[in-house]
């Protein structure tokens, strides 16, 4: 099993992996997309939820003892663009 196909297993369920951005000495970037909603919003309006609010998520794993961790989470939602 590669480095991909390790990250798709461990994120599995959570995150969907769309493509590999680019790769360096010390990480891999990849591009992925996810749908993220406060754990106390009901079912039934969850269901509704269209994700019209574009948002930037980094998440940071390094890979110990064989196995993905996450250690490193931060989400930055995407405002309108900045006016002069």
């Amino acid at each position: 099993m590669n480095s991909f196909e390790s990250l798709g297993t461990a994120l599995a369920g959570r995150y969907v992996i769309e493509r590999e951005l680019g790769r360096g000495g010390m990480a891999s970037f990849y591009r992925y997309s996810t749908i993220v909603l406060p754990a106390a919003t009901p079912p039934d309006v969850a269901q509704d939820i269209v994700a019209d609010r574009p948002a930037v998520f980094t998440l940071v794993l390094e890979k110990r003892d064989g196995d993905w961790k996450t250690v490193h989470t931060h989400v930055s939602e995407l405002g309108p663009p900045a006016r002069n």
